[in-house]
């Protein structure tokens, strides 16, 4: 994840050190291409982020996880 100027896009203000989404379940590891997600987009409703993706080249899924979370993991 990527904390980016509001004004100038181009100027990372924080990212973070890790991954923070990988494929975990036997749906996403399995497919055309093995061990990888792709996400598709995202929204953020009441402070939670929902991003949807692609996994094992079959399904559409949502993940979430709190805005704050991803925040705090900024460095």
């Amino acid at each position: 994840a990527a904390l980016l100027d509001l004004k100038d896009p181009t100027i990372v203000i924080s990212r973070t050190t890790d991954y923070i989404f990988s494929p975990t379940l036997s749906y996403e590891k399995v497919g055309q291409v093995g061990n990888v997600v792709f996400p598709c987009g995202a929204i953020v409703k009441d402070e939670i982020v929902y991003m949807y993706y692609g996994g094992g080249d079959s399904v559409v899924d949502v993940a979430s996880v709190s805005l704050q979370k991803i925040l705090d993991s900024l460095t």
